[in-house]
């Protein structure tokens, strides 16, 4: 007799999509850093401590000079990411997950074809990069200022 295992998701006290601002933070949340595997989607828990927004599609990258796992969706084009934002805004002085592996959505910076590797561009948007510095691969075309666009993302965080 065979057997099926079908897994099981992690138990989260905070959803995937909570966004919770610095003062109402409290020991139930998870730690900076921690990393959780939901859907076979992988996510990071972040703090945004950048002067913007992150919102869904925007990648966001380590603020330099500031603890670990401090982020902004201020960028230049080239720079690593350490995850999208796939479910909620991050206002600035919020803490959240940011997707760092597996299927969502980027804001286009210019027009990408399908089935091309794309890397950060400025401002947190993507554009088609090469082959070996790609953190992601477009599954359709898309259009320069959309995000409606389906994407697999591999951040290296």
């Amino acid at each position: 007799m065979t057997s099926t295992y079908y897994g099981l998701d992690p138990v989260l006290v905070t959803s995937i999509s909570a966004v919770v601002s610095a003062a109402t933070r409290t020991s139930k949340h998870p730690k900076l850093g921690e990393r959780i595997t939901v859907a076979g989607n992988k996510y990071i828990y972040v703090y945004n401590g950048g002067g913007e927004q992150i919102s869904k599609g925007y990648a966001a990258v380590a603020m330099v000079g500031c603890t670990e796992f401090t982020c902004t969706v201020s960028s230049v084009s080239g720079d690593v990411p350490l995850g999208v934002c796939k479910h909620a805004t991050l206002t600035t002085d919020t803490y959240g997950w940011l997707l760092t592996r597996g299927y969502g959505v980027a804001f286009a910076g210019a027009d990408i074809g399908t089935d091309l590797p794309i890397t950060l561009d400025v401002n947190g948007t993507v554009i088609t990069g090469v082959s070996w510095s790609g953190w992601g691969r477009s599954l359709s075309a898309m259009a320069n200022g959309t995000i409606t666009a389906p994407v697999f993302w591999q951040c290296p965080m």
